[in-house]
């Protein structure tokens, strides 16, 4: 509660001061302006990150879109969102988060990392319905060939 009082305090204070200098047209006041935008945007982003959901930093988002912080809080949704699929554990989970953070800040890094991943959970399990769902998902992927491979020959094996 003294964190929000602290923040609703600084707050209300940089609202008086900016009231005051916006009707001076001079270059000290509009960097003043800037630097108490900026301090104002900081704080809510480190109340935002200091809530760590992917809630909290949309809402940062949509209520500071000229923010400086934009692209951190970006970056921390799609870490929480990759982490939300790490917990989850399934390949539905992971092209989910794939579609959904197409332009994210991790997505083209851990892409493959995903695809090789779960791939390698698959082959230990050695299942014909796992690797059909693997194809289906990820049909452009190095490891499709394999995962056919592996159908036809459980197929193979289970007519023997």
């Amino acid at each position: 509660i003294n964190r929000i009082k602290k923040h609703s305090t600084t707050a209300e204070k940089m609202n008086r001061i900016y009231s005051v200098t916006k009707d001076y047209n001079n270059k000290f006041s509009e960097k003043l302006i800037n630097e108490l935008a900026d301090t104002y945007y900081y704080l809510n982003y480190k109340e935002a990150e200091r809530i760590n959901t992917i809630e909290a930093y949309e809402k940062y988002l949509k209520n500071y879109p000229n923010s400086n912080y934009q692209s951190m809080a970006k970056q921390s949704i799609g870490l929480i969102a990759y982490k939300d699929a790490e917990k989850i554990d399934t390949i539905k989970a992971y092209k989910r988060y794939l579609e959904d953070y197409s332009n994210g800040f991790y997505t083209e890094k851990l892409k493959n990392e995903i695809i090789n991943n779960y791939f390698i959970k698959i082959q230990k399990q050695n299942k014909r319905g796992l690797y059909k769902e693997f194809i289906d998902y990820f049909p452009d992927s190095s490891h499709a060939k394999t995962a056919q491979q592996n159908i036809n020959l459980i197929a193979y094996n289970a007519v023997k």
